[in-house]
């Protein structure tokens, strides 16, 4: 993945809590978790929850990822949306 200009490998761990509603992927260097809700909301339609939990590092690092993160995951996240909306489109 490019990260901030800059080519990164992650390692994580997927698990399925909820089998067919609940998705985490665990970060194995970091304290970050990411988990995937997906719950139903009418015939053949859902709604796809993506939410992040980290620890903020201290010091004058931290801050900068206080102020960059977020953003950067949601960038993340609206790609990652719209790739499952568009395959979820060729399955109807």
């Amino acid at each position: 993945m490019n990260v901030l200009g800059s080519r990164r490998a992650f390692r994580m761990r997927v698990a399925e809590p909820e089998p067919g509603r609940v998705l985490t992927e665990a970060d194995l260097d970091t304290d970050l978790l990411t988990t995937f809700t997906v719950t139903p909301v009418a015939a053949n339609r859902c709604s796809v929850t993506i939410a992040t939990e980290w620890q903020q590092p201290r010091g004058l690092g931290g801050w900068l990822q206080g102020l960059t993160m977020p953003a950067f995951m949601r960038r993340i996240y609206q790609a990652e949306l719209r790739q499952l909306d568009e395959y979820a489109q060729t399955q109807s």
